[in-house]
């Protein structure tokens, strides 16, 4: 027996904790989703990395794109996601070049 050994219960879980995007220029973008184990006992959480998933873009692979509540919204395409994550990178590059021109000092 380990010291101050005990039966617990509690919840144990996989999710993603982090998600990195290549997109090489004139190469075939991936995408690597990090994973971790969260445990909850006790009323604390405590995680462990446990492993990767990483994929090369395919714009024409389709997956089940689901709501909060696990209802299926529709299948949606790599080349979908790939559209909103630039369109949402040029916009929020946009908003920073704005800021820093506002930021810039008076010459």
């Amino acid at each position: 027996m380990d010291y101050k050994e005990q039966t617990i219960s509690g919840k144990e879980w996989q999710r993603c904790v982090r998600v990195v995007i290549e997109n090489p220029y004139g190469g075939t973008p991936s995408i690597n989703f990090v994973e971790e184990k969260a445990l909850s006992i006790d009323g604390g959480i405590t995680t462990n990395l446990c492993g990767n998933l990483t994929t090369s873009f395919d714009p024409t692979a389709t997956f089940p794109a689901y709501d909060e509540n696990g209802e299926l919204i529709r299948e949606i395409t790599h080349a979908e996601v790939y559209g909103l994550l630039n369109a949402l990178y040029m916009e929020l590059a946009r908003v920073r070049d704005e800021q820093e021109a506002v930021n810039q000092p008076e010459e």
